[in-house]
């Protein structure tokens, strides 16, 4: 019974109200559960199990504020040249900014919470014959396969080498990928990463194909798939399909939010068809607080576990509109910092603002870049102008060429999305060693120097460990290399 999903897959089967319909856990089944046997039958029963797939991304790791520094907005600014740890804070998530982690304390939850929505999606995918052929069907099948894409691609991007990474990263050890709905399955992992990164594309391919266009963002459409797929490509080094599939998602209709509508959109306060792709739906009701793990608000001041660095902060220009948006520089006990101030969505603390997964900026970010590397500048200029124009006051266009185009793409990826789970995966993409900046927690860089100054780009602590209790219920999850358990 003890293998990587026992705990995962049968908690998952709970929350949706399901069983499973063979083992002993039919033995176990609660009063008010239903089995495979009896759910999955109507079109009714497949609407509440994409509600339960997407209700899947609350959970930790991903977009649960739980106060560890461990969720997916967090960990890749804390593990990156953006934050700095506050030694002042509550010491949440100290390893992961120190790279001190190991498979006994995990940086991140990512890994099980993956898996956690993976098998609510394979349990949709694995029943979706019940359904009569049809638009509905194809838009559910398309919604659960490209949720199975999406989360194999996360847990592999941490835990496994990414393709751009290294000259032998393709070959290197994939991830597990599961297809099948099954809780007593010990899955082991891929034998390469080229493999993982083909099945995680294929997940989103048939998935653009056959999900909806209509689909609100707290569902995913047809264009939030194009997008995603612009992501995994850049990933992938397939810098031709990239922008192909950043281009298509453009066209599907939704537009870039301009400079008025960006301290908006970070309160929750949105226009339809500008900006989203795939938002995950967080309430009051939810309690899941995002922006937790960087501070909180106690008497009129922010306490933040970690800042910004000064050398990032000054990056943003005072024609920014994401200087005053992104972050607020105030006094905590007489000590003035750069606070993470996204997700506060009002000075009353309140904290309930959706996790944006992915959203057209970043899409046009791909697009630039990909250009960019297949020797299109103008397009590359172009589309990273779509986005300066609608951040910067006045905007005129320094048009760039060669290296400083790229650097000055490079750079709107990191103003644009930081704290948004993006800046440790880029580094460690593009085959880059973490630097950060040698100045200290305080606004004005003085204070303490946070620890390690530099990772070199061929270090193992670039893939993650993977959490020795998921390795003691499955015997065959291998762990990355450097780890000693």
């Amino acid at each position: 019974m003890k293998n990587i999903f026992s705990k995962t897959l049968f908690a998952a089967s709970l929350a949706l109200g399901l069983g499973s319909c063979d083992g002993l856990y039919d033995q176990y089944e609660p009063y008010n559960a239903v089995t495979l046997n009896t759910f999955y039958r109507t079109p009714e029963d497949f609407e509440q199990a994409i509600l339960g797939m997407y209700g899947g991304f609350r959970s930790s790791g991903y977009f649960a504020g739980s106060g560890s520094a461990g969720d997916l907005v967090a960990t890749p600014d804390v593990m990156s040249d953006n934050l700095v740890f506050n030694t002042e804070g509550r010491q949440s998530g100290r390893r992961a900014a120190e790279f001190t982690y190991n498979s006994n304390e995990a940086p991140t939850g990512l890994y099980s919470g993956a898996y956690f929505v993976i098998s609510r999606a394979n349990a949709i995918i694995s029943n979706i014959d019940n359904l009569a052929d049809g638009d509905f069907k194809n838009n559910v099948l398309g919604q659960a396969l490209a949720v199975r894409g999406i989360c194999h691609f996360d847990v592999a991007r941490f835990y496994a080498k990414i393709p751009t990474q290294s000259a032998d990263a393709n070959a290197s050890l994939g991830v597990a990928y599961v297809d099948r709905f099954d809780p007593l399955q010990k899955p082991a992992r891929l034998a390469t990463v080229q493999e993982t990164y083909e099945r995680i594309i294929a997940d989103l391919e048939e998935a653009s194909t056959l999900v909806s266009n209509t689909n609100e963002p707290f569902t995913i459409s047809q264009r939030a798939v194009k997008g995603l797929l612009s992501r995994v490509y850049l990933y992938a080094g397939n810098y031709q399909l990239a922008r192909q599939r950043a281009e298509e998602c453009i066209a599907l209709g939704t537009t870039l939010m301009t400079r008025a509508q960006v301290a908006g959109f970070w309160q929750d306060s949105y226009t339809a068809n500008v900006e989203e792709l795939f938002t995950v739906r967080l309430t009051a009701q939810d309690n899941i607080q995002l922006g937790v793990n960087f501070n909180q608000l106690l008497s009129g001041e922010i306490f933040s576990e970690f800042v910004g660095d000064k050398a990032f902060v000054d990056l943003y220009t005072s024609t920014d509109i994401r200087r005053s948006v992104y972050w607020a520089t105030s006094s905590t006990n007489g000590l003035f910092y750069h606070h993470v101030n996204k997700y506060f969505r009002d000075a009353g603390n309140l904290r309930w603002v959706d996790g944006k997964y992915i959203r057209l900026s970043e899409v046009y970010l791909n697009l630039a870049e990909a250009a960019y590397r297949l020797g299109d500048e103008a397009a590359a200029l172009t589309a990273v102008n779509n986005i300066r124009s609608r951040r910067y006051n006045n905007f005129v266009s320094p048009n760039e060429a060669g290296q400083a185009l790229l650097n000055a793409i490079l750079l709107q990826r990191r103003l644009e999305l930081a704290m948004e789970g993006d800046r440790f995966c880029t580094l460690k993409r593009l085959g880059l060693p973490l630097q950060r900046s040698g100045l200290g927690h305080l606004a004005d860089g003085s204070g303490n120097i946070p620890s390690p100054q530099t990772v070199a780009a061929d270090d193992y602590r670039w893939q993650l460990p993977i959490d020795q209790q998921i390795r003691n219920l499955n015997q065959n999850i291998e762990q990355n290399p450097g780890y000693t358990n």
